[in-house]
């Protein structure tokens, strides 16, 4: 985390993402197991400042996929041995956005390792909005209110899939104590520092881009806006892939300003 002159700003680890925490996806890949890969200071952005998301062409080559997830940002390091309410009060935000995922192997076959050492496909995150828990709130109906959260994922206006926060791991705090308990049992890696971005698992299938595709959620989320602060829950998310001529593996124009706002 500590080595910007080896890798360049751009190339800083700033969070994880886990992958395969959506458990009916498991029989598409013939992969039974979750993991998890480290995200990058030029991976993640704000979907707000990025709506058009420029790929080049060996960076399609990667036979990119589209994912709808919750992602979060810790303000304060988790553990495994937490409880639900205590994991929540690590956590100084969520949104729902997309993480593009990408396969060097052809036609996405692979064993479970092979997508450990590739990153756990990670290629790119885009966050919405960014929303907390109302003060008035309950601790206990924002977790609840979080699993509840229904997803539409359209292509072009045309429904692709449908899916929810319940497909990762049941809540996508589960997704995190999963994630926490990994890096407690081994010691390779760091466990989960603050400031860092989590992003927990697809809520529907991963289905694949094309250049000129538009793809946008719609959201059933009545629960979360009655107990997230100022009455805003997630915000849909939309985004459109052009190509372009330009530098492996992708183009940033703004990386995400990693804040608490």
């Amino acid at each position: 985390m500590d080595q910007a002159e080896t890798y360049g700003a751009g190339q800083l680890p700033v969070g994880r993402k886990i992958g395969f925490t959506n458990k009916s996806i498991w029989p598409e890949y013939n992969i039974y197991a979750s993991n998890w890969g480290y995200m990058y200071a030029n991976t993640v952005l704000s979907l707000r400042e990025n709506p058009t998301f420029e790929f080049n062409q060996r960076a399609m080559s990667l036979q990119p996929r589209i994912e709808p997830e919750v992602v979060l940002r810790m303000a304060s390091a988790p553990s495994a041995s937490m409880s639900d309410t205590e994991l929540l009060d690590c956590v100084s935000w969520f949104a729902h956005g997309f993480e593009v995922v990408q396969s060097i192997y052809r036609d996405w076959k692979f064993n479970s390792a092979e997508t450990t050492a590739a990153g756990a496909l990670h290629q790119v995150l885009l966050i919405g909005r960014t929303i907390r828990p109302a003060a008035s709130a309950s601790k206990e109906e924002f977790i609840s209110a979080l699993g509840d959260v229904k997803v539409d994922l359209y292509r072009n206006q045309e429904l692709m899939d449908r899916g929810g926060a319940k497909n990762v791991l049941g809540n996508p705090l589960n997704a995190l104590r999963h994630l926490c308990e990994i890096l407690e049992n081994q010691s390779l890696h760091p466990r989960i520092l603050p400031g860092e971005i989590i992003t927990t698992g697809t809520m529907t299938k991963a289905l694949p881009i094309s250049v000129g595709d538009r793809w946008h959620t719609t959201l059933q989320q009545d629960g979360l806006q009655s107990v997230a602060h100022q009455g805003k829950g997630f915000e849909s998310a939309g985004v459109e892939f052009k190509l372009r001529e330009g530098s492996y593996p992708i183009h940033v124009e703004k990386s995400l300003a990693l804040s608490n706002e």
